[in-house]
């Protein structure tokens, strides 16, 4: 599974206040929280939390954990932290994948008129993809 870093701190930033942040950390993630220093932003404190799923190979928890803490939140960026296999297009990273997709998808929704031809542009890319690999 490929994960979209961007989307989860966005996640993680709009489920938590900073004392909630703590004390989500003290309660699942106790060696992030015992690594907080004062004087920390919250996007330091963010960022440490994700470093360690990462680590860890954690994210799954994570999210579930987020998921649980806040289901309504969750519920806003569900479809935003995950990036499918299928989705990853050749040339990229799977973060920059993840980006791509994930700003297209925000495109068809503020631009209803533009639909299809994002939709279009999309297939293309990813038959462009397929090809590729074929040559390989």
């Amino acid at each position: 599974m490929t994960y979209n870093f961007a989307a989860i701190r966005e996640l993680i930033s709009a489920a938590f206040n900073d004392e909630e942040l703590a004390i989500f950390c003290s309660d699942h993630f106790r060696a992030v929280y015992e690594n907080f220093a004062a004087g920390q932003t919250k996007g330091q404190r963010v960022q440490q939390l994700l470093d360690f799923a990462e680590r860890q190979g954690q994210h799954d928890l994570l999210l579930n954990e987020i998921a649980q803490a806040n289901p309504y939140q969750f519920g806003l960026f569900r479809d935003k932290v995950r990036v499918e296999p299928g989705m990853q297009l050749s040339g990229f990273t799977p973060g920059q994948a993840a980006t791509l997709f994930t700003r297209t998808f925000e495109l068809l929704r503020e631009a209803p008129p533009a639909r299809e031809a994002l939709i279009g542009a999309r297939a293309s890319l990813i038959q462009a993809r397929t090809q590729i690999r074929l040559l390989a």
